[in-house]
């Protein structure tokens, strides 16, 4: 007996913690702002950093505008809260967040305190960001609760006034134990388009053929040979794109693309 009790703490113990259960369902109303704690605590009387219980952090600072924002979050959790009070300390503003995208409703209040108004963030979103996080876990392995440094989620904004299609985006930079090739070139990023009304999932594979550096003359910048290879959810391939890009600032901005042409592309899905 005493055997299986120790057996069953040491699972219990090697259980992976969930990050993302209790931000999920973290309050959004706190009606009032502390000004009391916040004026003793801040640095430079307009930020302040502190914990709450199981590794929830909370975020205060003072904007130009005088309203106070308010980011609750959760170490390795893709959930976070976010808040604004007004300059008397009410609650302004109030959205929950995945990825620091809003989700679910955007609530904003009067000076009262009244709901004024509700914008729903997830409209069209019939897929919803809990089965994103599934369908990502059973298809590929990626679990979204988790947040995981280089990955990123990203969302178009949907609204009734906007002709915008509900589309996640989840980029997943590849990392050299993965060690994956297409025709000769090591795969460097992968992104993977879902569309959130149905759930059905695009994968796009991103290589560098070859690349050089221009250091002179008016087109200087960097000229990269790329190919896009583009799957269905199941790894069917769909289209093979090959494109010449040229950077004019470097990576971190869009390229020009210079010359495209289609290698491959199936009818069969």
């Amino acid at each position: 007996m005493k055997k299986l009790l120790i057996t069953l703490i040491l699972i219990i113990s090697m259980t992976a913690p969930v990050f993302s259960q209790s931000m999920k369902d973290f309050d959004l109303y706190t009606k009032t702002f502390d000004f009391k704690t916040f004026k003793e605590k801040a640095t430079n009387g307009k930020d302040y950093f502190y914990y709450l219980n199981d590794n929830i952090s909370v975020y205060q600072h003072i904007e130009p505008d005088h309203y106070i924002r308010e980011v609750i979050s959760q170490e390795n959790s893709s959930y976070s809260v976010e808040r604004r009070y007004d300059p008397n300390g009410k609650l302004f503003t109030t959205v929950r967040q995945f990825y620091g995208l809003n989700i679910g409703d955007f609530v904003s209040f009067d000076e009262n305190g009244n709901r004024e108004e509700n914008i729903n963030c997830d409209y069209l979103y019939s897929f919803t960001v809990e089965d994103l996080i599934q369908k990502m876990k059973s298809l590929y392995g990626i679990d979204l609760s988790v947040r995981t440094e280089g990955i990123s989620v990203k969302k178009h904004g949907t609204s009734p006034k906007d002709d915008i299609e509900p589309l996640y985006t989840v980029r997943y930079p590849l990392i050299e134990k993965d060690s994956i090739y297409r025709d000769g070139a090591i795969v460097q990023d992968r992104t993977f388009y879902i569309d959130g009304s149905n759930g059905k999932v695009t994968i796009e594979d991103y290589v560098e053929l070859n690349s050089y550096l221009e250091t002179e003359g008016e087109k200087k910048g960097l000229y990269v040979t790329a190919r896009y290879y583009e799957f269905n959810e199941k790894w069917r391939p769909k289209i093979i794109m090959e494109k010449k890009l040229y950077y004019k600032f470097g990576k971190k901005y869009s390229p020009e693309i210079l010359e495209e042409k289609k290698i491959f592309e199936s009818y069969s899905q």
